[in-house]
C-alpha cells in the first residue's frame, strides 16, 4: 500500500488559523500539483483524510479537480497542526487502498519521520507547502509502529516552474 503524504499549499496570513485560505500563489501549485500527477497516471489513491482546516480542504480540492478525480473525504482531526502525529500511527493498520493524507506541519514532517523510522524529536524530512511524499507501507509483523515505510518520492510542484533546488529551501 502506498501512503501519500500531502501538505497543504500556501495559505494567507491571518486569525483564526481554522479559517486560513489559500494564496493565489497556492492555488496554483496545488493546481499544477494535481495536473503533474494526471500526466503520470500512477496516483490513484484509494482513500482520503484530510484535516478540517479550510487550507487542506481547498488544497486536496483544487488537486482533485485538476486529476478530475471525485473520492469521498474522511475529515482527521488527529492532522490539524497541534496534534500528536503519533496518535495517527494506528490507524494505518486498518487501510487496505492507497492513502492520500492532506495536512500541516509541524505533524506531517513528524509523521513522515516516524513512518520512515526517524526518532521523533528529529525530524528527517523536510516538507515545504504542496510537497507531496509517497511511501510504502508494509508493516513487519511484531516491529511495531516506527520504520514501517520506504520513501518512494518526494515532489514540489515548484519544480515545475523551473526553480532551482536551491530556491526550494
Amino acid at each position: 500500500m502506498k501512503i501519500y503524504l500531502l501538505r497543504h499549499a500556501k495559505a494567507q496570513p491571518g486569525f483564526p488559523d481554522c479559517g486560513r485560505q489559500l494564496a493565489p500563489e497556492g492555488r496554483i501549485h496545488a493546481r499544477k500539483l494535481g495536473e503533474f500527477l494526471k500526466q503520470t497516471g500512477r496516483f490513484e489513491p484509494g482513500e482520503i483524510w484530510c484535516s478540517p482546516l479550510v487550507r487542506a480542504q481547498q488544497t486536496l480540492e483544487l488537486v482533485l479537480d485538476s486529476l478530475g478525480l471525485s473520492l469521498p473525504v474522511r475529515e482527521q482531526e488527529l492532522l490539524e497542526p497541534e496534534m500528536d502525529p503519533a496518535q495517527f500511527l494506528p490507524q494505518f493498520d486498518f487501510v487496505t487502498k492507497d492513502l492520500l493524507v492532506v495536512g500541516h506541519n509541524p505533524n506531517l514532517e513528524t509523521l513522515a519521520s516516524l513512518l520512515l523510522g526517524a526518532e521523533r524529536q528529529r525530524v528527517r524530512v523536510h516538507m515545504k507547502t504542496c510537497t507531496m511524499l509517497c511511501l510504502d507501507y508494509d508493516p513487519v509483523p511484531n516491529f511495531g509502529h516506527t520504520g514501517t515505510c520506504e520513501l518512494l518520492w518526494m515532489f514540489d510542484p515548484r519544480l515545475l516552474d523551473g526553480e532551482s533546488p536551491d530556491a526550494l529551501t
